[in-house]
């Protein structure tokens, strides 16, 4: 695939969670960029693993979460955002 834009990423993070934020009864526009999914009880451990397998299909991009564009974070203390999962992704160190 060719390279995606930020913008490109984050539609498609936003596309896989819109039908979980249906079956949580969870009103789309109350998602900020920055909302922690696991803690807004959109995504559970599983689907945070899933949705990140199914970007990864899609653009064939590994995320990283220890980039210094990502926030600089570790795994382990990764906070699931729509910002911060774009950056996992969008920002690629080569």
């Amino acid at each position: 695939m060719s390279k995606l834009s930020r913008d490109q990423i984050s539609l498609l993070i936003q596309q896989f969670l819109i039908p979980k934020l249906k079956s949580c009864n969870v009103d789309p526009n109350t998602i900020q960029n920055d909302t922690d999914l696991l803690a807004a009880g959109v995504l559970d451990s599983f689907e945070l693993i899933e949705l990140l397998c199914e970007i990864e299909d899609k653009t064939g991009l590994s995320a990283n979460f220890t980039s210094k564009a990502a926030g600089g974070i570790g795994e382990v203390e990764i906070i699931p955002s729509i910002e911060k999962l774009t950056l996992a992704f969008f920002n690629q160190e080569k």
